[in-house]
């Protein structure tokens, strides 16, 4: 059936995943963390970690591994863990989700403690097995991507988007989630000459992300490569251009700081390296659909994010 499918004009192998995949967005976060531990539990969702900054050890399953700035950590349910962020602090990106939606079963709100491992009495919350050819079946542990940084970019737009909130952030959430699995099951098809040049365009994605004002010329002199190189790899393993890579680095940034914090928005468009409130608000309004303030404004999340009542047995 699959191969008759795949001849049908519009029909690619995403399609097989339609009114299967329904990703529901539980909880998420995105902060500094000083020193912290998490003993050994299991989890009733999924759970994707991203360190952004900072080091520290996971042990998921029969796997014990550093953990460091780049990193990108996939824990299925019901797969006994443990992590500890290492001094003097760390700031990671997480989300708790499902991946195959089942109505108001989903709906609990609280967390599993580090120490719980056997999760019987809650067997009717467990997310059930996913379907063996599905791509994110196999996933376990420390991923190796040729598009993580991508990816981290869209956990954070899920984190300020949950934390938004509004009338339909549950929808725009599970499209977000959507697409990141894509990216997921795209990153894990990558070719041998994307996981060959990955190293580099996470150095170049990391350069971009950090100095909101270097040029594309001078990354590729960081990096070594030609300017027409570096775009054609970074198209290749990223899904956009380096200069649309910086532009939503710059905007999530502003995000961030719009909903966590005071500062005024002609501050928030210095920091974000741009030259003027109103160069900031157009390109703000380009990638958002509304100006910074306007999404300062913006809704209550209906989202849990940071902490939850932990779950007591």
């Amino acid at each position: 059936m699959m191969s008759r499918l795949s001849d049908i004009p519009g029909h690619d192998r995403g399609a097989a995943f339609f009114g299967e995949l329904c990703p529901y967005l539980r909880h998420c976060g995105e902060s500094w963390r000083k020193a912290w531990h998490i003993g050994r539990r299991c989890l009733l969702d999924f759970l994707l970690v991203y360190i952004d900054e900072g080091r520290g050890r996971f042990v998921v399953g029969d796997d014990d591994f550093v953990v460091e700035a780049g990193d990108l950590i996939w824990i299925p349910p019901d797969t006994p863990h443990e992590m500890w962020g290492d001094p003097p602090r760390m700031f990671c990106t997480y989300l708790h989700f499902d991946l195959i939606y089942r109505g108001s079963i989903c709906h609990w709100d609280f967390s599993i403690p580090g120490g719980m491992t056997d999760l019987s009495d809650l067997a009717p919350l467990m997310h059930p097995p996913l379907p063996e050819h599905w791509p994110w079946s196999r996933l376990q542990g420390k991923l190796r991507l040729p598009n993580t940084d991508q990816i981290a970019l869209q956990m954070h737009e899920i984190c300020q988007t949950a934390l938004r909130g509004g009338p339909f952030s549950s929808l725009k959430t599970s499209g977000l989630l959507m697409a990141l699995c894509c990216d997921i099951a795209s990153g894990l098809e990558g070719g041998e000459g994307n996981l060959l040049h990955a190293g580099t365009i996470e150095e170049a994605a990391q350069i971009l992300r950090r100095d909101f004002t270097v040029r594309v010329e001078d990354v590729a002199r960081k990096v070594k490569l030609s300017v027409s190189h570096l775009r054609r790899l970074f198209r290749s393993c990223m899904g956009i251009s380096p200069q649309r890579y910086q532009t939503r680095a710059r905007i999530q940034y502003a995000k961030q700081l719009l909903m966590g914090g005071n500062h005024s928005i002609g501050e928030v468009a210095e920091l974000c390296g741009f030259s003027s409130i109103q160069s900031f608000s157009r390109a703000f309004h380009r990638e958002e659909g509304c100006s910074p303030l306007a999404y300062r404004h913006m809704g209550r999340a209906s989202i849990r994010t940071e902490a939850r009542s932990p779950y007591v047995h």
